[in-house]
């Protein structure tokens, strides 16, 4: 898949996959483990924190937003838009399902 600006730099990917691995490891670690549990090791106690490759992910995003715009001036109306463009279909979608999941298993369904 291609940036739409035609932007891309290769020397974050190792930052993007520990973001990723951060949040991977809280969702996998909270499925298996017990919320109560606390590490011995304390350097593990990151995997257990997923706000931090949220943050992560979050500061790359602002990162790129900035080094994309370069002090060009931005187009509000078009940039929100273009979100509902690409996120309405999918969030339609969504909105579908659970709500024939929901009149389905409540029987409500014609």
């Amino acid at each position: 898949m291609r940036a739409s600006s035609g932007l891309y730099v290769s020397r974050l990917d190792h930052v993007r996959a520990l973001a990723a691995f951060l949040v991977y490891c809280w969702h996998f670690v909270h499925t298996h483990v017990p919320y109560d549990h606390v590490p011995v090791f304390a350097p593990i106690s990151l995997l257990e924190e997923g706000h931090i490759g949220v943050a992560l992910f979050m500061t790359l995003s602002g990162y790129l937003f900035a080094k994309i715009i370069d002090g060009r001036p931005i187009n509000l109306g078009r940039f929100y838009r273009n979100r509902v463009l690409r996120l309405a279909p999918l969030l339609a979608l969504a909105l579908a399902y659970w709500g024939l999941r929901g009149s389905l298993s409540m029987g409500d369904f014609l």
